[in-house]
């Protein structure tokens, strides 16, 4: 028998929610399968099957009925510390192409405390099975403490992997890795794990090239970020964060976003000053779009992020982020569009580890426990959704036809589609080859049947978007705004550094960015161009004085430097080598023999303008490469 908790709704609740509050949804929780132990992470394969994540090292493979396959999927716990509650085998997540190269990547602290990302994959033989050796180690990164871990992973749209790290742990992040750009802690990551022999810096990510930021940050200012989710349908990416004395919150960064985002934490808890020591005023910061207490006597304690509905079953659900509260059972959801939120109702079990989605965007809950359970989550009108569009107008460009259709399911649904209130076809997809409305309706059941709204189809033709007046470098300290002009005009600039139509390199700040140029014309067709500007100090940046008794100049440099060994006494032989600031290694020479007051004539390989590294056996300059 099916156990089926009800979750009655509420009118009002001790909560302060940054957007308006519109009327509550009820929800309920089907019990989907159990026991299981302690489950933190639910993710699918592109198929019909559910990957649940124990905590204690161990990955298990269930239907989509609920029916748990005995033999794990993967079992690491002889690599796994999860001796502490923040402790474990956190994430998973599985590649874009996995039909393909059957690669799947793991988050999971090592029997250090220590943060491993590694990529396995699936058996050829078995589907079921991952191949323990295939272990490959991706990155590692050191946890000071043995709490806030983070522990989400999300390919996005972009192809990219996004983990989400916490800010190392203790009370209130007294390293302030949160705002520290020289650490991987407290940051959302974004790095691309197919280039190089272990991942690549995507060219936008905003502090490429940076000497004061790591490549690897896409987004910083974050606590302990648990549970990251994409949009499925709009690419927006949904952060929950968990607070700290107070409050707790969700953050979202829409798709179009180019990163660099500072979410506040320490110098701000949620939309609260927290530590305001050496940090900026409110307006420099990202605030969340919804916060709630978890002072005494709320029943809250810690946030739980979600995933935006986009089922077929429920369509007072669709386009709702769903989210909880991991002790109270309290669940909300925000509109993605509008950003109202509602109380949904309570998980009354409590212990919400982690939500989940299924290949047709069905939502589940776990609890985390020792005999935990995976419920679905279902809401209490049974309305299937009918939108086919999130917008009242469709535009297809550059095309005769376009496809209609929503999210698939595997559901016994009939479909009608209207064109100006005429039926058309009974069909799950519609092809559309004249502008006007249309709508569709959907019959689950004789009392459960949806009509959505008209949408307008319109055809049109793009027109391509250019700019000019971005350098491909620019000085951070001299080098002033720069006029963009966009063609044709009208369009929108966007990226670190814009205002209106000024890329300004004080406001982008060191490093490479990437400055989106958008043009819509009166049909509605976008049509977007890139181009990437890199920010540098310009001028010596390395101290003249001498460096363990060497000297390098010029600096900045073109197309050479001299490295004078003035009072080298570290032996008679060294080995040159240069990077840049991802790590990557340039060039490499043989060891060289070298005396006091010798010099080296090094000729430097074509180099696009920027600062590398100059390593000289253990010393290591700061290298400006100027434009030949």
């Amino acid at each position: 028998m099916q156990k089926v908790i009800k979750a009655y709704l509420i009118t009002s609740i001790a909560v302060f929610a940054l957007a308006t509050f519109s009327k509550a949804q009820g929800i309920s929780f089907t019990l989907f399968t159990s026991p299981l132990n302690r489950v933190v992470d639910i993710q699918h394969a592109g198929d019909e099957r559910l990957f649940l994540v124990e905590k204690a090292g161990i990955i298990k493979i269930c239907d989509l009925s609920g029916v748990v396959n005995p033999n794990p999927f993967l079992d690491i716990t002889a690599l796994v510390n999860s001796s502490y509650s923040e402790q474990g085998l956190l994430g998973l997540v599985f590649h874009p192409d996995y039909k393909s190269n059957r690669f799947f990547y793991v988050n999971y602290t090592d029997l250090a405390g220590n943060s491993v990302i590694a990529r396995y994959q699936t058996s050829n033989q078995n589907p079921d099975s991952a191949d323990v050796s295939s272990a490959f180690i991706v990155m590692t990164y050191n946890q000071p403490y043995v709490n806030h871990n983070g522990g989400s992973m999300n390919f996005g749209t972009d192809g990219y992997l996004y983990i989400s790290t916490g800010d190392g742990g203790n009370n209130g992040d007294p390293d302030n890795n949160g705002q520290n750009k020289q650490t991987l802690l407290g940051k959302i990551l974004r790095i691309d794990v197919d280039g190089g022999n272990l991942y690549t810096i995507p060219e936008c990510n905003p502090f490429k090239g940076s000497s004061s930021s790591l490549a690897e940050i896409w987004a910083y200012g974050l606590r302990n970020p648990w549970r990251c989710s994409f949009d499925r349908l709009t690419g927006d990416f949904w952060i929950g964060d968990v607070g700290e004395g107070l409050w707790e919150e969700v953050n979202v960064q829409r798709h179009t976003s180019t990163g660099g985002e500072n979410y506040g934490w320490r110098c701000y808890e949620a939309t609260h000053a927290y530590n305001s020591s050496g940090c900026q005023p409110a307006a420099a910061y990202v605030m969340p779009v919804f916060e709630y207490s978890h002072s005494a006597g709320s029943g809250n304690c810690s946030v739980t992020g979600g995933y935006v509905y986009r089922g077929a079953r429920f369509a007072d659900l669709f386009g709702k982020y769903v989210f909880g509260d991991y002790c109270s059972g309290n669940i909300w959801s925000i509109d993605s569009r509008s950003l109202d939120s509602a109380y949904s109702g309570t998980f009354s079990n409590g212990e919400i580890s982690c939500f989940g989605q299924d290949v047709y965007g069905e939502l589940y809950v776990a609890r985390n426990a020792p005999a935990g359970e995976v419920y679905k989550l279902e809401s209490m009108n049974c309305a299937p959704v009918a939108s086919f569009s999130i917008t009242d107008t469709v535009t297809f460009c550059n095309s005769a036809t376009g496809i209609l259709r929503v999210v698939k399911t595997n559901l016994a649904y009939s479909y009608e589609w209207y064109f100006n209130g005429s039926l058309v076809a009974v069909t799950d997809t519609l092809v559309a080859s004249q502008p006007g409305n249309y709508s569709r309706k959907v019959t689950a059941s004789q009392a459960c049947i949806s009509q959505s709204p008209d949408v307008y189809v319109r055809f049109g033709t793009s027109v391509a978007a250019g700019f000019t007046g971005l350098p491909d470098t620019i000085c951070i300290n001299g080098g002033g705004p720069v006029q963009l002009t966009g063609s044709p005009a009208g369009g929108v600039f966007s990226g670190s550094g814009i205002s209106g139509t000024m890329f300004d390199p004080v406001l982008a700040g060191e490093g490479s960015h990437c400055i989106r140029y958008s043009f819509t014309n009166l049909q509605g067709c976008t049509s977007t161009t890139v181009q990437t500007a890199m920010v540098v100090i310009c001028g010596g940046i390395e101290d003249p004085e001498l460096k363990d008794g060497i000297r390098v100049a010029p600096n900045p440099a073109t197309d050479f430097v001299d490295i004078h060994f003035e009072n080298f006494t570290a032996g008679n032989e060294v080995n040159l080598s240069l990077e840049d600031l991802s790590g990557r290694t340039l060039f490499t020479s043989e060891k060289k023999p070298v005396a006091r007051d010798s010099y080296i004539h090094l000729l430097l390989p074509s180099l696009r303008p920027g600062i590398y590294l100059l390593k000289v056996n253990q010393s290591v300059f700061r290298l400006f490469i100027e434009q030949n």
